[in-house]
């Protein structure tokens, strides 16, 4: 694929050493030169032979060696801060964010256009269809061109709305190829795009509708009657564009489009408001079609906004994080530039099944058709979705670890249900793979692949040659499981909707590493800022070696604008200098990736992605008679929460006469598991009475006696829950309830039979 490429290492060049005048290659750069080992307590170079110190003079402190060559980031000394971290970038960038297109192409709009210029024929959106027996069969693509003809139809459909330029459009479906040909017909008409969560709640929906002042929302048909609903009393909202029919929803879909009529999506018992129209998208795109030869696209600029990105709600309502054509495309070149080998190549094949609405899979999605790749789109359906993998035979495939773990459990349940010889088959290939993997970096077998692990790729398609994990932390063995048993790369990444996905990524082929998200992409620079309330500094070691730690802050070209409508928000994500503050605690590791260790907030993601706020559940379990105080946790490496309680001791002590359950000590009555039962109960009713969603619910709970106290060190001195000291308290208690004992980690590495 041609496009701007980066070069992560400089051409080698020679320097001398003023001290014993040895010559060593060096890389050269708009930065200082770098030798060949650097010392990573100071802003020395070293000379490889005598160790003198080329640009800096030496102190008394204690200096570390790390050879150069084995760095993943580039360290900026010069900009260091006290209360900082020197800030790191891309090897390429030397010190700078690069703000880099695809072919000069500066916005999402340019570079589709470009790919439909050199793979108009190629595979590009897929679905499955039902064939005339009820049947759902395989896969069927439109090319780039047919595409591209939809997208400009439903765009000159849209002008003839009188939609001002800028208009914010909302797209509310599951993902189908309905969905990008409304983004992509938006942006050629400069409209700026809001996505709706096909999840989202009514209360949700009115509130983005509300506050994006939205004109116009393309939907599925099951989203128009709440739209209905929120266009009665929010006038803004004049239009409803409906989406036709999946292909495997019917035997056959209509042709053409007739005009619609309300009653086709609205019950009767609804009215409908005056100011609303509802049509269907082939409708409007009949329409466009009239009149595409006259048509004329309104591009956007790099600095006008494409979308406006809803966070999650679960600490409070969605805010929107403004997202421009530059953010979106310099994190999509950032990706291609991230090492020398390219991530996504042409021919691709990816599975659409993490939302749209989440701008993680928008960025995956826009850098598979950069690369002219093709889309397979899922049916929407969890338990469907494995059987749409196998049939769509994706060659990248980017998750969860939710999902990861999901297929890690099912294939070990099958390997440890087989026979004795299959089980001693699978742990002794197992075994020898993950030898090479640790000693030489191999993902490959010539012998096992074939006889044992092509089965378990074929859960995949059996062609996966990399995969993408995000949104959550992952367990180290799991990654070890993925390349072992898939053959394939396996690279995790980090980032933020205000960072339009992706800030870090792993290496490629750098399949020995683990632990990490990787190194900064060249579109941003990341600098750790100290936390000292929560002893977290620059100037912490580890071991010995200079460890620096502190929240995780993002500058470059792919940041956010800000907040819509919120500026208190804007202001606390955003400080003056253009740095967005994460709230993640990471820790810089010798070879200059980067490592999450913590939350700067009371907030959390589990494996499943949900972000939770444990302050609000701690509230609402507080309101059960039996409970005194609680600790909720999570771990980003579970997909459940758990709690400490401390029981209220006056109402446990009347209820356990009622009960006439008899006791000598509070501690003995707690200890009672008649007592832990009826503690249970009474969360699980007051939990569903608070309307707590099933992410927010605890699943399993540990009962305390003791109460937290400024004594005992797990209150402030103004009582508010020290939780980091709380977590370290009761770590055995927590991996108990997790099922782990003594501390083990989360997902346990497979382990040899031999």
């Amino acid at each position: 694929m041609t496009q701007q490429r980066l070069v992560p290492y400089a051409a080698p060049q020679p320097i001398r050493c003023s001290k014993c005048n040895s010559v060593s290659a060096v890389a050269s750069g708009k930065a200082p030169p770098r030798a060949s080992v650097a010392c990573l307590l100071c802003s020395a170079y070293l000379c490889p032979r005598c160790d003198h110190h080329q640009h800096a003079q030496p102190d008394n402190k204690k200096h570390v060696r790390y050879p150069v060559a084995a760095l993943k980031s580039y360290i900026d000394f010069n900009a260091a801060k006290p209360g900082e971290s020197a800030p790191r970038s891309h090897l390429g960038g030397q010190g700078q964010a690069l703000n880099l297109t695809i072919d000069g192409a500066e916005t999402p709009y340019h570079t589709w256009q470009r790919a439909v210029r050199l793979y108009p024929d190629q595979p590009c959106l897929g679905a499955r269809h039902m064939d005339k027996m009820g049947k759902v069969g395989p896969y069927k693509y439109d090319s780039y061109k047919a595409v591209n003809d939809r997208v400009l139809h439903l765009a000159c459909g849209l002008r003839g709305l009188n939609l001002a330029s800028g208009a914010r459009i909302g797209l509310y479906s599951v993902n189908r190829p309905e969905w990008v040909i409304g983004e992509l017909a938006c942006f050629t008409n400069n409209f700026v795009t809001v996505p709706l969560y096909d999840t989202l709640g009514p209360e949700a929906a009115e509130q983005i509708i509300s506050q994006a002042t939205l004109s116009a929302v393309i939907c599925s048909a099951d989203k128009v009657a709440s739209l209905v609903s929120i266009a009665s009393k929010h006038p803004c909202l004049t239009t409803i564009i409906v989406m036709p029919p999946q292909p495997f929803e019917a035997a056959s879909a209509s042709a053409g489009a007739g005009r619609s009529t309300p009653t086709q999506f609205v019950p009767p018992s609804v009215q409908l408001p005056s100011h609303l129209r509802i049509m269907e998208m082939r409708e409007l795109e009949v329409e466009g079609a009239k009149g595409v030869r006259t048509f004329q696209p309104n591009p956007p600029k790099g600095s006008d906004y494409a979308t406006f990105c809803y966070t999650s709600g679960t600490t409070g309502m969605p805010k929107g994080a403004m997202l421009t054509h530059t953010n979106f495309v310099a994190d999509m070149a950032a990706v291609f530039a991230h090492s020398e080998k390219n991530i996504i190549n042409q021919g691709e094949v990816h599975i659409s099944y993490l939302p749209l609405a989440h701008v993680f899979e928008r960025i995956v999605l826009t850098n598979v058709l950069a690369a002219g790749g093709a889309i397979a789109f899922s049916r929407g359906n969890t338990l469907l979705l494995l059987e749409d993998i196998e049939m769509a035979r994706p060659t990248i495939f980017v998750g969860v670890p939710r999902l990861y773990n999901r297929l890690y459990d099912k294939v070990l349940s099958q390997v440890n249900s087989g026979s004795p010889i299959k089980r001693w088959l699978f742990h002794t290939a197992y075994s020898q793979k993950l030898a090479n993997l640790r000693s030489t970096g191999t993902v490959s077998h010539p012998v096992w692949d074939r006889l044992v692990f092509s089965k378990i790729s074929a859960k995949l398609g059996g062609r996966v040659h990399a995969m993408i994990t995000g949104s959550a932390p992952i367990a180290d063995s799991v990654m070890e499981f993925l390349r072992i048993c898939f053959s394939c790369h396996v690279l995790e990444g980090y980032g933020q909707t205000e960072s339009a996905a992706g800030s870090t990524l792993t290496t490629p082929g750098d399949d020995r590493s683990f632990g990490n998200v990787g190194s900064p992409v060249c579109s941003n620079l990341i600098k750790l800022v100290d936390v000292p309330e929560m002893n977290y500094t620059s100037t912490d070691m580890v071991n010995g070696a200079p460890c620096p730690r502190g929240e995780v802050c993002f500058k470059g070209a792919n940041i956010f604008v800000g907040y819509y409508k919120d500026p208190e928000k804007t202001k606390e994500a955003l400080d003056e200098d253009g740095w967005l503050h994460s709230g993640d605690i990471g820790m810089w590791l010798p070879d200059q990736t980067l490592k999450l260790i913590d939350r700067k907030k009371n907030i959390f993601k589990t494996a499943q992605g949900e972000y939770i706020a444990p302050e609000k559940i701690e509230n609402v379990y507080q309101r059960c008679k039996l409970v005194g105080q609680a600790f909720v946790h999570g771990d980003s490496l579970e997909s459940t929460l758990v709690a400490i309680i401390v029981p209220d001791e006056e109402e446990l002590d009347a209820w356990a006469k009622r009960m006439k359950i008899p006791f000598k000590s509070f501690a003995e009555l707690v200890a009672n598991p008649a007592v832990k039962q009826a503690v249970s109960e009474e969360m699980s009713a007051v939990a569903k009475e608070a309307g707590l969603k099933g992410f927010e619910q605890v699943k399993s709970i540990h009962l305390c006696p003791e109460p937290f106290s400024v004594e005992n060190d797990l209150l402030t001195p103004t009582f508010k829950l020290k939780r980091n000291v709380a977590v370290k308290h009761f770590a055995k208690e927590i991996a108990e309830m997790y099922g782990k004992g003594d501390n083990k980690p989360a997902t346990q590495p497979i382990q040899s039979k031999l």
